[in-house]
């Protein structure tokens, strides 16, 4: 890839309801906001000359590239490692909830039933970001979520994460665009907060 553009997913029923999904196989669809907003992210990308689509193994981003990218024959592939958290006994609970376990338990904690650290989530973004760069295309659009997103908006844009890995998320649909650089940069960023949080 030369350039991407990241986008969190349309508004799904899940964010709707306030709660999270880490699970990939416990499907929630976009609401219809989110599908207004896959096709207002459609109209913004129509002059983009995109040559590969990467989403998750989601549904909400599978379907948000559906409506934006409707009527074009633009490959597509799937990259898990830009997946949501996996929350564990976490799953379904609130947001609010979710955000409170860790802070209270820190970066290097594990949900209950098999759920990842927060170090663990920002390693495999940096896994998927590194398979991403070697993904064929002079410009890829990649539907994504917020966590990720958010974490290279921040890495590029501050050339920090901070320790809670707290950031404004980005709007559902709303297009970031980064250049190779940029991405190589921001993996940097969060192999270095890894390290931090692991305390090496």
């Amino acid at each position: 890839m030369i350039e991407a553009i990241l986008v969190r997913h349309a508004e799904s029923e899940a964010n709707a309801l306030g709660i999270v999904n880490g699970d990939p196989s416990i499907l929630y669809a976009l609401d219809a906001a989110g599908r207004d907003q896959a096709a207002a992210l459609g109209r913004a990308l129509a002059e983009d000359p995109i040559d590969v689509c990467v989403v998750t193994q989601f549904l909400r981003t599978r379907e948000t590239a559906d409506i934006a990218l409707a009527g074009r024959d633009i490959p597509r592939h799937v990259l898990p490692e830009l997946n949501d958290p996996v929350f564990g006994t976490l799953e379904g609970r609130s947001l609010a909830d979710a955000r409170a376990w860790l802070h209270e338990h820190g970066p290097a904690a594990h949900p209950d039933g098999g759920g990842e650290s927060r170090i663990e989530t920002i390693e495999r973004y940096c896994d998927g970001y590194a398979r991403l760069l070697d993904i064929p295309g002079r410009l890829l659009v990649v539907v994504a979520h917020a966590l990720p997103v958010t974490q290279m908006r921040l890495a590029v844009e501050d050339g920090r994460l901070p320790l809670t890995l707290e950031g404004l998320p980005p709007g559902h649909a709303h297009p970031f665009r980064v250049r190779a650089d940029d991405v190589r940069r921001g993996i940097e960023v969060m192999r270095a907060w890894v390290r931090q949080a692991a305390g090496t």
